[in-house]
């Protein structure tokens, strides 16, 4: 259920926290000018939403530099990924709201995935949650970006064996986006039997447990002939069962970080790497 490293590059968590031209390589020659000391508790400007922040082209400091690094560490030490997936006709899923369905295209096959770090980081997130706030958000912000590196490679592998046996896959689309209601992962995990397999529930409001987790939809449709345009992540650009625009459906797409940057949801690489 787990073939793949997951690795949160440093870039991203730095970006994401709100310094948008720190550069991993001159925070390491920071760390090693002198000893890094342990980070200090409580004195990090980084609030529980960093994205909100006002962006600076200042980098972190000594302490929080140290701070970062050692949540990334951490995170990756402590999670515990898995996940589980089922192919299924489209016919057998009917879905809620015109968003999917758009989303889908001409898709025939949809492939639903279920995907969790473990009930471990979110016992560190909680523990460092009564022990020291600064430690708790980066280790939250880190695992989040934990889990959609494992969801990009899972789905990046998903569409290369596909790519190969002549179909396109859709990307992810999950419950709670646009009219898709978010209690509709409940259904997707018994459908994949996810609490026996991965030990992944969901309770009536729709959250899940443990929380670093996701539920998506995927489709998957014949290239249609002649059509052979692919966009960045390995999408058809040109074949009609792709939407062109994966932030059309989002209430929040004219105000969107990521989108202003190039980038949308389970993108947010693409969206740095300029």
């Amino acid at each position: 259920m787990n073939d793949f490293h997951v690795t949160i590059p440093e870039e991203i968590m730095l970006r994401s926290l709100g310094y948008p031209d720190a550069n991993p390589d001159r925070i390491a020659d920071l760390l090693a000018e002198t000893a890094a000391p342990e980070p200090a508790k409580q004195t990090s400007p980084i609030t529980h939403e960093p994205s909100r922040q006002t962006q600076t082209t200042h980098e972190p400091d000594q302490q929080t530099a140290a701070a970062i690094r050692q949540a990334i560490k951490k995170t990756e030490q402590t999670i515990r990924p898995r996940f589980i997936s089922r192919v299924l006709k489209r016919e057998e899923l009917a879905l809620p709201g015109e968003d999917i369905q758009q989303h889908l295209g001409k898709a025939e096959l949809v492939v639903i995935l279920a995907a969790t770090l473990g009930n471990e980081i979110d016992f560190a997130i909680r523990q460092a949650q009564q022990l020291d706030m600064t430690e708790a958000v980066l280790l939250d912000r880190a695992a989040s970006l934990a889990i959609e590196e494992y969801l990009d490679l899972i789905e990046n592998n998903l569409r290369n064996d596909y790519r190969q046996e002549g179909f396109y896959l859709t990307t992810r689309f999950s419950p709670g986006y646009g009219d898709l209601p978010l209690e509709t992962g409940k259904r997707l995990l018994d459908l994949l039997d996810a609490r026996r397999k991965i030990g992944l529930t969901v309770n009536q409001g729709g959250l899940m447990t443990p929380i670093k987790s996701v539920s998506c939809i995927m489709g998957v449709g014949a290239w249609n002939s002649g059509s052979n345009s692919t966009d960045t992540d390995g999408s058809a650009t040109e074949n009609p069962g792709i939407p062109p625009d994966p932030c059309a459906i989002c209430q929040r797409n004219k105000t969107c970080a990521l989108r202003q940057k190039g980038g949308y949801c389970g993108r947010y690489r693409k969206s740095t790497s300029k």
